[in-house]
């Protein structure tokens, strides 16, 4: 955080302690982007990621998974698994939790959306996890057919 001075009505020197103050702020968001820039990303990771019946996640060495680096007293998340469905035809027309997080990945937000196409969309919702479901009107017999795989891509920070 930038350390600014105070500044107060009559001062001497005023218009030069609020031209520091901005240069203190800009010199703050300069570096924050040097951290950004900087960032070390773990490995992709599947640990604690669990799906519900009839849904499976492809493993991390087909790149499917997470990743996590620190920012600040955050822990910032590239979310990118893979999921497929395993038994039969899902139809869209209801939702369907399909993939469970470890706490200390979950999403700060209580909802995140996503399309995956034009037909498809998913959600994460605190302590349920991710569901799948149709978009608007357009319900199929084949909304999530059997053996396609499906990504889910999506940047947050965690709890």
């Amino acid at each position: 955080m930038a350390d600014l001075t105070k500044i107060y009505t009559g001062m001497s020197t005023g218009p030069e302690a609020i031209q520091n103050n901005f240069d203190a702020i800009n010199q703050t968001v300069e570096n924050m982007g040097e951290q950004l820039n900087q960032l070390q990303w773990s490995d992709i990771k599947t640990d604690g990621l669990i799906t519900t019946d009839g849904w499976g996640l492809l493993p991390a060495n087909r790149n499917s998974g997470y990743q996590t680096a620190k920012l600040g007293n955050k822990t910032a998340v590239w979310f990118h698994p893979i999921i497929q469905r395993l038994d039969s035809n899902f139809n869209g027309s209801k939702t369907w939790f399909i993939l469970r997080v470890p706490h200390n990945i979950s999403p700060i937000a209580y909802q995140l959306n996503g399309d995956i196409d034009s037909r498809r969309c998913w959600n994460y919702v605190a302590d349920n996890g991710f569901s799948v479901s149709a978009i608007g009107d357009v319900v199929k017999d084949d909304n999530w057919v059997k053996d396609n795989l499906y990504a889910i891509s999506t940047f947050y920070l965690a709890n």
